[in-house]
């Protein structure tokens, strides 16, 4: 289980908005990703970071390795 918070808030403005904070454990540290967007968007970027968040690697030697993605996407 990975620890992540989600929340939200109205701004000075009365704007909404959301904000989610996932760390993730690994041999080369703990990672800590952060999202913070209006309520409006929030469906849309967190599928983005959680694609984001799949894409880490960890090598043999405990460091980190992203995959090399193709340039014909």
């Amino acid at each position: 289980v990975r620890p992540a918070f989600d929340l939200a808030w109205k701004n000075e403005a009365g704007l909404t908005l959301q904000s989610r904070i996932a760390y993730i454990p690994s041999p080369a540290g703990t990672l800590e990703f952060h999202l913070l967007t209006t309520g409006a968007d929030m469906q849309e970027f967190k599928y983005a970071l959680n694609s984001l968040m799949l894409t880490l690697r960890v090598g043999e030697t405990g460091k980190l390795a992203f995959p090399e993605l193709s340039d014909k996407l």
